[in-house]
């Protein structure tokens, strides 16, 4: 099979949609196929591409001329969301399936961040309804809109699609993204005793979507545990930025480490227990399942992405979204209950294993196989 992806960003093992579609090639060509991305990294340069609101106008345009040379190398072509719209609407396209993936609804991400604006948790510029809040989207909505087939990595992206989008039912799949294999095969984790403090750890940008109620909730457990240690990892910002947050009282207990290497991420959350993921939205939480798969329990805000795939008190803690108080209680119950914690790591390392990027990529090309075949014999629809 000869496959072309795209993804909106620079290409990069380490960040959520550039690290799904970088992971997506790559198993695909160690099982043989033919597999090539295009991504802001071969975009031309200037100065004006210097500004990722600019690239990412610009990208799709840049994808549909690239097509407009290779399309008929490829069997499929697999664009994330807004990347394909312009190909998709000027070229014919009978030899090849075009594919339309999600990797998080955008018009969900709009939801949650203008009901924050209107909370009063964010603000809003003048530009963004102009952009992200109008023209990205009717961008997104139309790639959906054309493709043959659409990818979603959760039920409530593909619902959206289905009921806004006007998406056919039988065109839209979920699917979720998945884990290193051997991420699967770490050797399991020892309960941890009952006198040692609790280490905690939170993965990803220090944002509002990400951390939102957080500072609040962690300031204070650290405050009433005097043996609690917490983690930022990979947050983007310098650690100054973070520790601003948090009463200076407390500052020896928190470490920050602004970056890491994927591939290292095991050994990164070696020294944890408990991951703490309390984001506003998001399109599947792919570290969500590394940390079980690296034997951590899971606290984690109650996410459509999340209750896809994963269930309350058995794989994960999950709590109500932009909730301070639920966050202390969530994690009070693990410091005080390690029986709890321990069976929330059993269970969420055994559900982790399931989400295997070998397993994920199999059923991708199944489905890519069958859409293909109803796409050239249209009698198979019958």
């Amino acid at each position: 099979m000869r496959i072309l992806f795209s993804i909106h960003h620079h290409l990069t093992p380490n960040l959520g949609a550039p690290g799904v579609t970088f992971q997506l090639a790559k198993h695909f060509a160690e099982r043989g196929d033919h597999s090539k991305v295009l991504s802001f990294t071969d975009m031309p340069k200037g100065r004006l591409l210097r500004s990722e609101v600019f690239q990412q106008v610009r990208f799709p345009w840049y994808v549909a001329r690239e097509l407009s040379k290779v399309a008929s190398d490829f069997d499929v072509i697999d664009c994330s969301s807004g990347d394909g719209w312009v190909y998709q609407t000027i070229r014919s396209r009978k030899n090849v399936l075009m594919v339309a993936r999600s990797h998080g609804m955008e018009h969900l991400v709009d939801v949650a961040f203008r009901r924050e604006v209107a909370h009063g948790n964010q603000t809003s510029s003048w530009k963004y309804p102009i952009y992200h809040g109008g023209y990205r989207l009717w961008e997104v909505a139309q790639s959906f809109k054309t493709a043959d087939l659409s990818v979603h990595p959760n039920d409530a992206d593909r619902r959206f699609a289905i009921e806004h989008l006007g998406v056919q039912p039988e065109n839209a799949v979920v699917l979720p993204s998945g884990i290193p294999d051997q991420f699967t095969r770490l050797p399991a984790r020892l309960p941890s005793s009952e006198q040692s403090g609790l280490k905690l750890a939170v993965v990803g940008s220090y944002t509002h979507r990400k951390i939102n109620v957080a500072p609040q909730a962690l300031n204070k457990i650290l405050s009433a545990y005097p043996d609690l240690r917490v983690g930022f990892l990979g947050t983007g910002v310098s650690s100054e930025v973070v520790l601003k947050d948090y009463g200076p009282e407390l500052h020896s207990r928190i470490s920050v480490e602004t970056n890491y290497s994927h591939a290292n991420l095991p050994a990164v959350l070696a020294p944890y227990d408990v991951l703490l993921f309390p984001s506003l939205s998001e399109g599947f939480g792919l570290v969500v399942y590394e940390a079980m798969a690296c034997g951590l329990a899971v606290v984690a805000t109650e996410l459509d992405a999340l209750r896809t795939y994963l269930r309350h008190e058995h794989d994960v803690l999950f709590v109500p979204i932009g909730c301070a108080s639920a966050i202390e209680n969530a994690i009070v119950r693990l410091i005080c209950d390690r029986a709890l914690l321990t069976c929330l790591q059993r269970n969420g390392n055994e559900t982790a294993r399931r989400f295997t990027w070998s397993s994920i990529v199999e059923k991708t090309a199944a489905i890519y196989e069958d859409r293909m075949a109803r796409k050239h014999h249209p009698s198979k629809n019958r």
